[in-house]
């Protein structure tokens, strides 16, 4: 499971088997933008998990509307990573791309899991 990860990151980064995969700067950030921007079908329904505390994490229901880009002006924050534009409560909202997580058998969910998973590793 973590080699076909791995093959999965190293594919955004157009890596080859042995490179490492790269730290989470803004120009790895860059990349996985263009990445996302062509694999995430838009708006897809979500969860937005956000730690409230020790071991604690509340969960909302969002739709997420698109990533935000850096024609945007804010579009990545070097602790939280890529942001999306979201619907809440009939509000758009900024959340954390790393704390979103596809619902049902959204084809998004591999390449947002694959995201998260490689912004943990390269921090």
């Amino acid at each position: 499971m973590q080699d076909e990860f791995a093959t999965r990151v190293r594919a955004v980064f157009k890596l080859g088997d042995g490179d490492p995969l790269p730290p989470a700067d803004e120009e790895a950030h860059i990349q996985w933008h263009e990445y996302l921007t062509r694999h995430l079908v838009f708006p897809f329904e979500a969860e937005f998990c956000e730690n409230a505390g020790h071991l604690a994490e509340e969960r909302f229901p969002v739709v997420v509307e698109r990533l935000l880009g850096p024609e945007d002006g804010t579009w990545y924050d070097e602790q939280y990573g890529l942001l999306c534009e979201a619907q809440h409560k009939r509000q758009l909202v900024s959340l954390p791309l790393v704390d979103v997580h596809a619902t049902g058998r959204s084809p998004n969910r591999m390449p947002l899991r694959d995201y998260a998973q490689w912004l943990r590793m390269a921090r």
